[in-house]
C-alpha cells in the first residue's frame, strides 16, 4: 500500500514537540532565576515560591518558551515518516505540504468569515526549518492553489481501493473513500464513497455526544456542523444529535443534499450553502470543485 502522508500535520506536531513553556522566577536585584519545569502550573510555582520564602515584591514570575535544537524537531519528523513507511512496508510514498503563499482558492471563496481567520496562535519556532527538511530530505511536494488535503484526496482517488492509504489525523480527510491511517493513534480504517455517520459519547460522558463518519454523509454533516478549526460556519442549533437524526437514514446523495439545503433555507441562509460546500469539499480530481447532485 502506498502511504499518502499529511506533512502539514507532521510539521506542527514535530515543531510543538520540540518546545514547551515553563514558569521562571527571577530575582529583581541580581536577576538570578529559578526554573520550575514544564509540568508546573503558575499556581504551583507561586506556592513553591511562598514555601521557599521568596517574596513577590523581590521576585517576578514569568512564563518563558524553552526551545529544543532544530535537529531535535527534524529528527521527530523523520521518526514519524519512517514509522508510517515501516507500518505499511512501503517502497514508495507521497508527502504533501501546503504552500504558505495563500494561493489556496478557499481564501477567495470564504465570504461569511475569513478562511482560517481564527488561527492567531504562533507557529512552532522550527516551523520553516522542518518544512525545508521534509522538502529537501523526504521529497515532499509543495502544493499551491489548493491544500495538501486536496492533493491527498486526488492522489488517493487515482488508485484502486486498497492500493493506497491516507495518513493523517485530520477528520476532514474522512470525506475521501478508501483506507485511512491515524498515525497518532495507530488506527487503520476504511471509508466508502457514500459513507456513514456514528454518534459516540464524548470523553466517556454519556450525556454529551459527538459525531464522526466518512464519505458523503460526513461531508453533508459538516455542512451543518461547520468546522471551527478552519473558521467555517455551520448552522445554528445543529448539534451532533440533531445532525445524526437528520442524515443517518438518507440513502442517496440527493437525499442528503435536499435535507441539508432545506435546513439552510429554513434558517434563511441558503445563499451561504455553496460557499460552505466549496470550503469543506476536498477535491478528488484535479480542479473538481463541489457540484450539485441534482
Amino acid at each position: 500500500m502506498i502511504p499518502i502522508i499529511d506533512a502539514d500535520v507532521i510539521v506542527y506536531r514535530s515543531g510543538f514537540r520540540a518546545q514547551h513553556t515553563e514558569w521562571v522566577a527571577t530575582n529583581l536585584s541580581d536577576m538570578y532565576s529559578i526554573e520550575f519545569g514544564p509540568r508546573v502550573t503558575k499556581a504551583q510555582a507561586s506556592k513553591l515560591m511562598m514555601q521557599e520564602g521568596l517574596k513577590l515584591g523581590e521576585w517576578v514570575l514569568e512564563e518563558t518558551l524553552v526551545v529544543d535544537p532544530v535537529e531535535h524537531a527534524c529528527h521527530s519528523a523523520k521518526i514519524t515518516v519512517q514509522m508510517i513507511l515501516n507500518r505499511f512496508e512501503a517502497t514508495s510514498y507521497k508527502l504533501y505540504l501546503t504552500s504558505n503563499d495563500k494561493s489556496n482558492y478557499r481564501f477567495k471563496v470564504a465570504k461569511t468569515r475569513p478562511y482560517k481567520g481564527n488561527r492567531t496562535a504562533p507557529k512552532p519556532v522550527h516551523y520553516d526549518a522542518i518544512r525545508e527538511y521534509l522538502l529537501q530530505c523526504w521529497n515532499a511536494e509543495l502544493v499551491t492553489g489548493i491544500e495538501a488535503d486536496d492533493a491527498m484526496g486526488i492522489e488517493q482517488c487515482r488508485h484502486l481501493p486498497g492500493e493506497s492509504v491516507i495518513c493523517s489525523i485530520d477528520k476532514d480527510m474522512n470525506i475521501i473513500r478508501g483506507h485511512h491511517y491515524n498515525f497518532v493513534t495507530d488506527v487503520l480504517y476504511t471509508t466508502t464513497y457514500f459513507g456513514h455517520l456514528e454518534l459516540y459519547d464524548l470523553g466517556g460522558n454519556k450525556a454529551k455526544k459527538s459525531l464522526r463518519g466518512g464519505g458523503l454523509k460526513w461531508f453533508y454533516a459538516q455542512m451543518l456542523l461547520g468546522d471551527s478549526a478552519d473558521n467555517i460556519p455551520g448552522v445554528s442549533m445543529c448539534g451532533p444529535v440533531k445532525v445524526f437524526k437528520l442524515l443517518s437514514e438518507c440513502k442517496t446523495e440527493e437525499e442528503l443534499y435536499k435535507t441539508v439545503l432545506k435546513v439552510y433555507t429554513n434558517k434563511q441562509i441558503e445563499g451561504r450553502f455553496e460557499e460552505v460546500a466549496n470550503l469543506l469539499w476536498i477535491q478528488q480530481k484535479e480542479n473538481a470543485m463541489w457540484r450539485k447532485p441534482c
